[in-house]
């Protein structure tokens, strides 16, 4: 049975809630677009960074976590990693 009490949380709540759950999705849309091969595979697919981001970032390293969820390891993916913004108390 589903909660019928209205929710405590804020609009910017709401907003945040909404915002992480779209980027989660894009993200796992991503991962099935790359297991399918869409990217490429093997030494075809390192020439390749894939990744789900917000513009502006918003500061958080969350753009940095999800490339290296998305991608596997190779020169691209670290030359890309270095220009990603990482959280201020990093």
């Amino acid at each position: 049975m589903l909660d019928q009490r209205p929710s405590k949380l804020s609009l910017d709540e709401l907003y945040e809630t909404e915002w992480e759950v779209r980027i989660d999705l894009m993200e796992e849309a991503m991962k099935r677009l790359d297991a399918s091969g869409l990217f490429g595979t093997g030494k075809e697919r390192e020439c390749v960074v894939i990744n789900v981001e917000q513009a502006p970032p918003d500061g958080d390293g969350a753009e940095y976590d999800r490339a290296l969820r998305l991608n596997p390891p190779s020169a691209l993916l670290s030359e890309y990693l270095e220009t990603c913004e990482t959280p201020e108390n990093d």
